[in-house]
């Protein structure tokens, strides 16, 4: 009797395999939903951008009674160097702060003209925001000190450029680069050079977009994941159980946070907006309105760039 041979493997049919993405995304998705859902993100309690608490505005307009005249919103000012950063590094702040209650406005020191496209990026800037939902009536652009990849601004004449714009229009809230400016683009930094110069007592509470590292910068929206673990030390379970926080422990070393770091992370100094996936495309076409700019490495970092999905916030404080 000749031996017998194993049966061979059988082919796993091209339709079913076609099908193994959408289940998985079908199953991951709402675990994801789960999983963020019960691990809010802290936010600083002195003041939640998400929930703005309109009496507690100093320029808010009030009755003879003290209270605030029905309707009105807390202001914020978005400051920039440039058409197109509104959509490259703002567009979870601008559309966040919108659906959150905030009247936005923005300033941008320059018309983008380095290259001569200074006529097209006008219109460009105006057509971006307006995606992000903020009218053209809310945006102004001074060009003057002009673009420049190797020429820090004079902070004094940004500044004064700045407090025209809040003597004029106050507001609650003034947005902008920190000290590094994302791409540490001279331009970008002159701003929050700038912010030193304002008059305390005319100064608003000012807000500064934390750059990322360069390799952390393109994790997309992976970042969120982090993040929510991040806050895992803020659950109940995690505070009262001592099992519980030492596997936590090992959990949070493993994303290279100290002890030290790992103590602070409940006590929020940083005010994290979060855009969902709506928002993430609004941000893209937001981006996609600076058709001067859509050279082929924009989209590359339109679909890599955290910062299409998360913006960290943190207080200036002079």
């Amino acid at each position: 009797m000749p031996p017998r041979t194993a049966p061979a493997p059988r082919a796993v049919p091209p339709q079913a395999a076609r099908m193994s993405t959408p289940m998985l995304f079908a199953v991951l998705i709402p675990i994801c939903r789960l999983f963020f859902l019960f691990t809010p993100l802290s936010q600083p309690s002195s003041l939640n951008l998400q929930r703005p608490f309109a009496p507690s505005s100093p320029i808010a307009p009030r009755n003879e009674e003290g209270q605030v005249d029905a309707g009105w919103k807390p202001k914020a000012l978005v400051v920039t160097a440039h058409p197109d950063d509104e959509a490259m590094f703002f567009a979870p702040t601008v559309h966040g702060l919108g659906l959150a209650g905030w009247d936005v406005s923005a300033l941008c020191l320059s018309d983008g003209n380095g290259n001569g496209l200074g006529h097209l990026r006008k219109d460009e800037l105006y057509a971006g925001y307006k995606t992000l939902g903020v009218a053209e009536d809310h945006v102004t652009l001074i060009d003057n000190p002009q673009d420049s990849i190797t020429t820090e601004w004079d902070p004094a004449l940004v500044a004064s450029y700045i407090s025209d714009s809040i003597s004029a229009n106050p507001v609650d809230l003034i947005i902008t680069f920190d000290g590094q400016g994302v791409t540490s683009h001279p331009n970008h930094r002159s701003i929050p050079a700038a912010i030193s110069h304002l008059s305390p007592a005319s100064r608003p509470r000012v807000v500064a977009l934390k750059s990322p590292e360069t390799v952390a910068k393109f994790t997309g929206p992976l970042y969120i994941i982090y993040l929510h673990l991040k806050s895992l030390p803020c659950l109940p379970i995690f505070q009262t159980n001592p099992a519980a926080q030492a596997v936590l422990s090992q959990v949070l070393a493993m994303l290279n946070l100290s002890p030290e770091e790992q103590q602070g992370l409940c006590t929020a100094e940083t005010h994290v907006l979060v855009n969902d996936v709506r928002g993430w495309v609004m941000g893209i076409k937001a981006m996609r309105e600076h058709k001067s700019q859509m050279v082929w490495f924009r989209y590359l970092y339109l679909l890599g760039s955290r910062l299409m999905w998360v913006n960290e916030l943190e207080e200036v404080k002079i």
